[in-house]
């Protein structure tokens, strides 16, 4: 193995620059009334987006998120993406941080720590999540653990695989009614080019209503790979594959 004093997690845009990714959210919900049978719905939408860098200020990048197709599944049937055309601006540090948007997008993207990182490494992330109940909001606090488990490699690219945790929370909502939830993730970093490759996201979400005898429990999962890269800047040269970095 070649020996490394650790990884800079960054992103490094760079002005023109348009990466195009495929997200895939699948959608299934288990809904239990009284004595009834379980009653189980699956939903998919599948979004093309082309995010692309349109001003760069120091370590802060101005980046235009273009949707631009797509569609909805509901129940084996295709329908068209509402939003398909509709264009996001964000504003974004390197660190991953997005510190503007024009739209609550959801977008779940680690936000990386300062300086060299090793593998095995853990940071946190404090982060609230508002929950819409009856034409209003409530705010939810939310423990985002990460840990830099491993170096390998993803499409030519060598990524820090970041593995996501965030410990189930439970708080009642009013009316004696529960909501819990919990995520699980992984992110794959390409940390030489400074670009996402993949990502997955679990989250399981859970509401107990006991006056009502219901339950309704849902999974969310989201695939977003890298499709295309289109780059003012060179690629930078990875490491062949038969030399793996590890401490």
């Amino acid at each position: 193995m070649l020996k490394s004093d650790g990884v800079i997690l960054e992103y490094k845009n760079a002005l023109g620059e348009t990466l195009t990714y495929k997200t895939v959210m699948t959608t299934v919900q288990e809904k239990k009334e009284a004595d009834a049978d379980p009653e189980v719905t699956q939903n998919q939408m599948e979004i093309i987006m082309d995010q692309t860098v349109v001003k760069l200020q120091g370590t802060t990048a101005d980046i235009n998120m273009h949707i631009v197709g797509g569609f909805i599944e509901r129940n084996g049937k295709i329908e068209d993406l509402p939003f398909a055309g509709q264009v996001i601006e964000t504003t974004m540090e390197s660190s991953g941080k997005l510190t503007k948007t024009s739209i609550n997008t959801g977008i779940n993207q680690p936000v990386f720590p300062k300086g060299l990182t090793r593998i095995g490494f853990s940071w946190q992330e404090n982060r609230s999540m508002l929950i819409p109940i009856n034409n209003q909001e409530k705010n939810i606090n939310l423990c985002y653990n990460y840990t830099l488990s491993e170096l390998t490699h993803e499409r030519n690219y060598e990524v820090a695989v970041i593995d996501i945790n965030v410990p189930e929370v439970s708080v009642d909502i009013g009316d004696n009614i529960k909501y819990s939830i919990g995520i699980q993730g992984r992110t794959l970093f390409a940390h030489r080019a400074g670009r996402m490759v993949s990502s997955h996201v679990c989250t399981d979400t859970r509401v107990n209503i006991p006056s009502a005898q219901l339950s309704l429990n849902t999974k969310v999962n989201i695939d977003t790979h890298l499709q295309h890269v289109d780059s003012p800047v060179p690629e930078t040269p990875e490491v062949e594959e038969h030399f793996i970095i590890g401490f």
